[in-house]
């Protein structure tokens, strides 16, 4: 039996998320929340399966929201089974920038 793993966000990525769905609300009502949803959807695979995406960086790996240009950088704690989300970037952010938020 497969053991899910607990996402945790970073300080860092939860001001990422909160900034996506205000960007995105104030282009059209209703367009944040959607984000949000799909954004908490890809959150559930990542703990659900974290491995299947290769490492992009160090111990990193990246997720790719499929309606929204957003990324999910994230490392895999397997001792703790847990998922330790660290950036939640749009996929035009320059990658030295969530690079250099690495945690180390």
């Amino acid at each position: 039996m497969n053991e899910n793993f607990n996402v945790v966000l970073s300080r860092m990525a939860q001001e990422d998320l909160v900034n996506g769905i205000l960007w995105y609300e104030n282009r059209r009502s209703g367009l944040g929340l959607e984000f949000e949803q799909e954004l908490n959807q890809k959150l559930l695979e990542i703990g659900e399966n974290p491995f299947i995406r290769q490492k992009v960086f160090k111990e990193a790996r990246t997720a790719y929201l499929r309606r929204f240009p957003y990324s999910i950088q994230y490392i895999v704690d397997q001792s703790a089974t847990r998922v330790y989300v660290f950036r939640i970037v749009p996929q035009a952010f320059d990658p030295q920038n969530w690079q250099d938020s690495y945690p180390e």
